[in-house]
């Protein structure tokens, strides 16, 4: 089995924001696997499914942003699996909009609900799929900007990026992080 956790912040007013790329995501994947978001036994939204012949669980943590750690740590005791069995998807900042990369590990880079996460798991070795939200002009403003929704202009970017996501789920699922890492972290041609 595989967790799959999104990162975002609960509640209707965040909903189009930058910040909750990874929930965009999880709900794309979600209704092409057919599985339906409902209350977890510990602090997210979870949906259940199958990929592949693979049980896939897709967590919508619902502790803000800053605490995310709390949620993947109820989501990895009630399925009693290791970090190793997880995804986190989450907005990145140093990314281009839309342009994605697979991680094995490493530091948080600044991210909030990352460092939350490494925090509570005591480590920060999982599996990670960074969506670029790009910088705003003004790099004073980067809390401001997670939190603002997309421009109008930026919309079909986005519904591409929740496509383009969702077959990135696919492959790791299927072919697993290594082949995920080859496929989407080449640079893209220009």
């Amino acid at each position: 089995m595989k967790l799959i956790i999104g990162l975002g912040n609960p509640g209707a007013e965040y909903e189009q924001t930058r910040h909750n790329i990874g929930f965009g995501v999880l709900d794309f994947f979600g209704d092409r696997i057919g599985a339906v978001f409902r209350k977890g036994r510990y602090p997210a939204l979870e949906a259940k499914g199958e990929w592949e012949g693979a049980r896939v669980v897709l967590v919508k943590p619902q502790t803000f942003m800053n605490v995310s750690g709390e949620a993947v740590v109820g989501a990895l005791r009630f399925y009693k699996v290791h970090p190793d069995s997880l995804l986190i998807v989450h907005d990145d900042l140093d990314l281009p909009l839309g342009r994605m990369k697979f991680a094995a590990g490493g530091s948080s880079g600044g991210h909030h609900g990352v460092e939350s996460i490494i925090n509570a798991l005591s480590t920060p070795q999982f599996p990670r799929l960074r969506i670029g939200i790009g910088r705003p002009a003004e790099t004073s403003r980067g809390a401001d900007y997670v939190l603002s929704p997309f421009l109008k202009e930026e919309l079909l970017k986005v519904k591409e990026v929740w496509k383009k996501g969702g077959e990135a789920l696919s492959l790791f699922l299927k072919n697993g992080l290594q082949t995920a890492m080859n496929h989407f972290n080449v640079k893209e041609k220009k």
